[in-house]
């Protein structure tokens, strides 16, 4: 660490306060002042090969929080360590005046730019989606791999491993025990091939889960259109003890434009979360008279 020799001799400083402790500073100091090594940390951050931040998201095929907030504090910790050796020789070495202050000043302005800086890159991955050709493979192995739980614990489980995802996409999980599979009884919008994917929880559950983009909107008119859809699907396709089948959800779903998916489920201990997003966008309508829920979701 750059600072190290600096820390070493301000420890000396606090622990034997002496005129030789203070001449070993202010050689350090004035050997390589805090701002400098500012300035070569900043050179470095600026090209993506020597940014450990980005290198680091390179790495993380999620685009994690939890990777990025790790080296955004270690990045933050070392501007900290520089602005208090900075005040510290201040004190000790600077008269309050402008021109001795200018240090101090500078290094403020380099961090509020830098943190403006990782604001931006911050910006930058929520607005791509890298992460999604990696995020089938990756839960579907987890559940592989990991020991049995129920739907109401594994739906947990996926809605905390999705919340750490820095994107700006929202997440609609729906798990429903069993081995029969979703496709039996799902449909989706042409559109919408690449906003899906199922997975299987050994055969004890299944899994489907959605993604929705945050510039494709939809007003409370919209929303409220989707009750016709059930209307529409009580009068032509609910039949006594038969569930839905794929080609009937097929022949209206694309008659209802804010619509994405459909899904006709047995009744039972389904489970729903849904991540980043604060507006509802998927209605669930239980039909009594033939044990079945059926799922909407928006576009």
């Amino acid at each position: 660490m750059p600072t190290s020799n600096l820390m070493k001799h301000m420890q000396d400083c606090m622990k034997h306060p002496n005129r030789a402790a203070l001449e070993n500073f202010q050689a350090a100091y004035e050997s390589k002042k805090p701002l400098s090594i500012a300035y070569d940390m900043l050179s470095l951050l600026e090209h993506k090969k020597t940014n450990p931040l980005k290198m680091a998201m390179e790495t993380d095929p999620l685009k994690t929080t939890v990777t990025f907030d790790e080296w955004h504090n270690k990045i933050g910790a070392a501007l900290g360590q520089f602005y208090f050796l900075e005040l510290f020789a201040s004190g000790l070495l600077k008269e309050e005046d402008e021109k001795q202050m200018f240090d101090s000043q500078m290094l403020t302005e380099r961090s509020e730019e830098l943190y403006r800086c990782m604001e931006g890159w911050k910006n930058e991955y929520k607005e791509e989606s890298t992460y999604w050709p990696f995020l089938q493979k990756l839960l579907q192995d987890e559940i592989s791999t990991s020991p049995e739980q129920d739907p109401k614990h594994k739906a947990d489980q996926l809605r905390d491993k999705l919340s750490t995802i820095l994107t700006n996409n929202s997440f609609y999980i729906l798990i429903k025990p069993g081995k029969q599979r979703f496709l039996d009884r799902f449909s989706v919008a042409d559109k919408t091939r690449n906003q899906y994917f199922f997975l299987d929880g050994k055969g004890k559950y299944q899994v489907f889960l959605w993604r929705r983009f945050p510039d494709i909107q939809h007003d409370e008119m919209n929303f409220n259109e989707l009750a016709h859809i059930f209307d529409y699907m009580r009068a032509n396709y609910l039949y006594f003890g038969f569930l839905l089948r794929s080609e009937d959800i097929e022949k209206f779903i694309n008659q209802f434009p804010p619509v994405g998916f459909a899904i006709s489920t047995c009744q039972g201990n389904n489970e729903e979360r849904v991540v980043n997003c604060a507006k509802q966008f998927v209605l669930k309508q239980s039909y009594e008279n033939v044990s079945q829920d059926f799922f909407v979701g928006m576009l």
